[in-house]
C-alpha cells in the first residue's frame, strides 16, 4: 500500500540519514533532507494521496520543479488523511513510540506499519484500513493507588487497561510495530509491580522480605527482545491477575510483590528478574492468595452469620412493636366506643371522659413514636456497619440480605402506625366535639278520682265530656282500710277521713281506729 510505503520510507530516513522527523495527530514534518530524499518523500506522498509542502532552511516555500541542490536541505510537511470513523492516525513507528509514551485520549489508533490488531482492555491498535470495532472494558483500580511515588512527576501509569492484552495469542514479535508497543507495555507493567519507586534513582523497591531493588526499565529500549515472547506473555497474565478484581487488587499486589522479592533474591536487572522469576512469583502469589481467601472465608462466614442474626433480631423487634401497636389500637378503639356510649347513656362528667380519651391517645402515639425512633436508629447503625464491617459485600448483595427484609417489616409498622393514629384521633374528635342530648321531660302524674265523685266532676268545669285520666305505668299500691260499724254516739268522732290516695289524712285517725278495735267484743 502507498501509505505503508510512505511510512517505511520515513522510518528509514530517520534511522539511516541524519533527518529529523516530528509527527503530530494531523501532520508529519521531515527536515534536513537532501534533494534525492526530498523528491522520494514527495513521490511517496503523492502515491499515498497526502498533500505535501516543501520549505528550505529559511522557511521559504518552493514548488517541486524549483528544487535544486543549492537550496538544500529541505523541510517537507505532509498532511495526513483523516478517517471517516475518527481515531488517531499514526504513520511511523517513531511517532507510535512517542504517542505511547505521552498518551492520547483516542481509544482507536490506526497504525500504518502494524500488521495485526492489538486489542487491549482500554485501547485498540489496528492496521491503517482496518474496520474492527472496539468497546473498552470496565475501569479497574489505578496502579497509582498501589505504588507509592514521592516525585512531582508520576511515572506509574494512571490506567493499566491500555497495556493489558485481551488475547494473549495475538503476540507477534516479528512485527516491528508490535515490538514498539510491547516495549512500552513492558515498561508500564513493570512500573505497576513494586511497592515503592525511589525519587532520585527511580529504582523499583520491593518490601519482601527480603528487600529487593531493581533498576528502572527506562534504560531498556528493546525490552521485548530481551525477555522474549513467553516471558512477555507471563507478565501480561500476572498483571492481569492482579487487576482482575478492583476490590482484591491491593491484596493481590502485596502477595505478588512479596513473592517476587523472595524469588528474585539478589537480582539487580529488571528484565532478568521478569524473565526468570515472574512465573514462579505468580504461582506463589496465587497459592498465598488462596490460603488467605480461605482464612478470610471463615471470617466472612462468621461475619455473615452475625449479620443474619442482627437482621433477624431487628425484624423480630419491629414485628413485636407492630403487634403491641395493634393490641393498643384494639384497646383504644374499645375504650373510645365505651366512652362514647357512656356519654350518651349516663350522666357522667364530660371532662372525665375527655381526660380518659386523652390518656388513650397519648399511649398509642407514644408507642408509634418509640417504634419510629427505633427504626431510624437501626437504619443509621446499618449504614455505619456497611462502611466499616461489611465492605466486602457489594451494595446489591447488602440490599438483598439486609435492606430489603428490614424494609418489609418497617413498611408494615409504618402502615399500622398510620392506621392507629387515624383511628384514635377520630375517636378523640368524636368524644371532644359531640354534644350531650337534653333528657326528655318527665310526665306529670294524673289526678286520682275521689271516692263518691261522679265521672263528670273530674272533668273540665262546665263541660259534659268526662275527664281523661292518665294511666300510670305502675299504679301505686293503695292501702285500703277495714271499715267497721260504730255506735251512733261515736259516729261523729270516729268516722274515718280518707285522702285521694286512700290513706288516712291525719295520724289521730289511726289512733282512734286502734281504740275502736280494742273495745270491739271478741
Amino acid at each position: 500500500m502507498s501509505v505503508i510505503a510512505l511510512a517505511e520510507l520515513l522510518d528509514r530516513l530517520k534511522a539511516e540519514e541524519p533527518a529529523f522527523l516530528v509527527e503530530t495527530a494531523d501532520t508529519v514534518t521531515v527536515s534536513s533532507l537532501q534533494l534525492a530524499d526530498a523528491r522520494a518523500v514527495l513521490g511517496a506522498s503523492d502515491a499515498a494521496g497526502c498533500q505535501a509542502r516543501v520549505f528550505d532552511g529559511a522557511n521559504t516555500p518552493w514548488e517541486r520543479h524549483e528544487l535544486d541542490e543549492h537550496i538544500a536541505p529541505f523541510r517537507i510537511v505532509i498532511s495526513k488523511p483523516q478517517p471517516a470513523a475518527g481515531g488517531l492516525q499514526i504513520l511511523t513507528n517513531i511517532a507510535l513510540k512517542a504517542f505511547l509514551k505521552t498518551g492520547n485520549p483516542h481509544t482507536i489508533w490506526n497504525v500504518a506499519r502494524l500488521r495485526t490488531d492489538i486489542l487491549t482492555q482500554g485501547r485498540l491498535l489496528r492496521p491503517w484500513e482496518s474496520d474492527v470495532v472496539f468497546q473498552p472494558s470496565l475501569a479497574t483500580k489505578s496502579p497509582r493507588q498501589l505504588v507509592r511515588e514521592y516525585g512531582a512527576e508520576r511515572s506509574v501509569p494512571e490506567d493499566i487497561r491500555p497495556w493489558l492484552m485481551t488475547d494473549i495469542k495475538g503476540i507477534r514479535m516479528n512485527d516491528p510495530a508490535f515490538k514498539v508497543w510491547a516495549d512500552a507495555s513492558i515498561r508500564a507493567l513493570v512500573l505497576a509491580l513494586p511497592d515503592e519507586i525511589e525519587v532520585d534513582t527511580g529504582r523499583l523497591k520491593f518490601k519482601g522480605p527480603p528487600r529487593l531493588a531493581l533498576t528502572p526499565p527506562d534504560a531498556y529500549d528493546d525490552a521485548a527482545d530481551a525477555i522474549g515472547a513467553e516471558a512477555f506473555k507471563e507478565l501480561q497474565e500476572t498483571v492481569a491477575w492482579i487487576f482482575e478484581n478492583e476490590r482484591e487488587a491491593e491484596q493481590r499486589h502485596i502477595f505478588l510483590s512479596n513473592e517476587l522479592a523472595r524469588s528474585a533474591g539478589n537480582t539487580d536487572s529488571t528484565l532478568n528478574c521478569i524473565k526468570d522469576h515472574v512465573f514462579a512469583a505468580h504461582e506463589g502469589a496465587r497459592v498465598a492468595y488462596q490460603m488467605s481467601v480461605s482464612e478470610v472465608s471463615r471470617d466472612t462466614l462468621k461475619a455473615l452469620g452475625d449479620l443474619r442474626k442482627s437482621v433477624t433480631d431487628d425484624i423480630v423487634k419491629v414485628n413485636d412493636t407492630t403487634r403491641q401497636l395493634i393490641t393498643s389500637l384494639a384497646g383504644a378503639i374499645a375504650v373510645g366506643i365505651g366512652l362514647i356510649v357512656a356519654r350518651f347513656t349516663t350522666s357522667m362528667d364530660v371532662n372525665l371522659l375527655r381526660w380518659v380519651m386523652a390518656v388513650v391517645v397519648v399511649y398509642v402515639v407514644s408507642i408509634c413514636f418509640s417504634g419510629v425512633q427505633f427504626i431510624l436508629l437501626q437504619r443509621t447503625l446499618r449504614k455505619e456497619w456497611q462502611a466499616k464491617l461489611y465492605r466486602f459485600l457489594p451494595a446489591k448483595e447488602f440490599k438483598e440480605m439486609v435492606t430489603a427484609p428490614t424494609g418489609t417489616a418497617e413498611k408494615t409498622f409504618f402502615w399500622v402506625s398510620g392506621v392507629s393514629c387515624l383511628a384514635v384521633f377520630g375517636l378523640a374528635y368524636a368524644i371532644f366535639t359531640t354534644q350531650t342530648p337534653n333528657p326528655p321531660p318527665s310526665p306529670s302524674p294524673a289526678p286520682v278520682q275521689q271516692s263518691g265523685a261522679s265521672p263528670a266532676a273530674s272533668g273540665i268545669p262546665g263541660s259534659t265530656m268526662p275527664a281523661v285520666q292518665a294511666t300510670p305505668s305502675k299504679p301505686p299500691r293503695i292501702k285500703r282500710p277495714i271499715l267497721c260499724p260504730a255506735p251512733e254516739t261515736a259516729a261523729p268522732l270516729l268516722r274515718p277521713e280518707f285522702s285521694i290516695a286512700g290513706t288516712y289524712t291525719h295520724a289521730s285517725h289511726r289512733r282512734r281506729r286502734a281504740l275502736i278495735d280494742l273495745k270491739r267484743p271478741k
